[in-house]
């Protein structure tokens, strides 16, 4: 038997959905730590999202088995309701259903094993000249702020290295989030983690019975309009530019675009490999061209998603920590000089 704590109305029980968390005033992390308290902490339990069941794993090595090791025995990782409600509706909904989260079955595989050659170390190694240049913005910024004498949020200057470095590498665009809170990109892109009272109304429309229909009827997506076709829109007019001027940055958008093209440049470089790239590989052969404009967009979308808040606490928490422990800072220190 597998626990599971009580699921209510309309949302199930898990932390991603549910009133405080549309309301912002609970952390998904949070809640998710409560229900795991409140049931003895176990390997795994689980819980329900609206009406489907849902695992949750809080066992690190049970985590790292099925995330690293046998990640390609869980294909499905959204359950078949959520991708109806995604597939065959508005464009927008669309670009979503192309996620690497969303996709299923050989669908999944298929694209999965496309961007296998994209994400190895090799590849991404060469980005670090652009990490090197938002780097440079966040370590002005810091010196600025200290100059002061006061306390600043470090916390919101790794938030705006880590879009700014989305940007650059997976956008092929200059955020300009150091020099302008304001900046086009960095409002658009907080807008992708703010839910207000309208998009909470959509979600909670179409997992009513006929509400999908309805919004296809009135042409309303579920997920976010301008912003999707924002990034939407970028990613066209970059891969549109580069195609036109023949010019690389050797970024992710060149190497989804060599994807696109079924360049050969993408073979596998497995002298340059490390352990984590040969066991991402993926037994699979791709049987039909999978890589487009959409699947483009999605995965850029994947990329700020996962990468944005995630990266900026990891640098916070690491930032506190160190701070805490001068000895260990020193050896940290040490080590990257040496």
């Amino acid at each position: 038997n597998v626990p599971f704590p009580p699921p209510e109305f309309p949302f199930g029980s898990t932390p991603m959905f549910g009133w405080n968390s549309f309301k912002q005033e609970a952390n998904m992390n949070d809640l998710a730590k409560t229900q795991a308290r409140a049931l003895g902490f176990p390997k795994f339990y689980g819980n329900y999202i609206f009406g489907a069941p849902n695992p949750m794993i809080c066992d690190p090595e049970m985590a790292k088995q099925i995330m690293v090791k046998d990640f390609d025995h869980f294909v499905n990782r959204q359950g078949d309701d959520f991708i109806k409600l995604l597939e065959g509706g508005h464009f927008v909904d669309q670009v979503w259903a192309h996620q690497m989260t969303s996709l299923q079955g050989d669908k999944w595989k298929n694209t999965r094993a496309t961007f296998t050659p994209i994400f190895t170390a090799g590849k991404l190694k060469g980005m670090i000249k652009f990490m090197h240049e938002v780097t440079n913005d966040l370590v002005k910024s810091v010196d600025q702020e200290a100059k002061t004498g006061k306390a600043f949020d470090l916390k919101e200057k790794f938030g705006k290295f880590s879009m700014d470095t989305i940007a650059t590498c997976a956008f092929g665009v200059n955020a300009k989030s150091f020099e302008d809170d304001k900046s086009t990109f960095a409002m658009n892109a907080r807008a992708v983690f703010r839910n207000s009272k309208s998009d909470v109304l959509r979600i909670i429309t179409a997992i009513i019975p006929g509400g999908k229909a309805l919004l296809n009827l009135l042409r309303t997506p579920i997920n976010k309009k301008y912003v999707t076709l924002f990034f939407y829109d970028i990613i066209k007019s970059t891969i549109e530019h580069r195609l036109k001027t023949k010019t690389r940055r050797n970024d992710l958008v060149d190497l989804m675009i060599d994807a696109m093209k079924e360049d050969s440049s993408l073979e596998q470089d497995v002298d340059n490999e490390g352990q984590f790239d040969q066991d991402a590989k993926l037994n699979h052969k791709v049987v039909s061209k999978q890589m487009d404009e959409i699947t483009m967009v999605a995965t850029a979308l994947v990329i700020l998603v996962a990468g944005y808040d995630t990266t900026a606490q990891t640098m916070a928490i690491t930032s506190y920590f160190l701070a805490r422990n001068p000895d260990i800072q020193e050896k940290l220190y040490q080590e990257i000089m040496e």
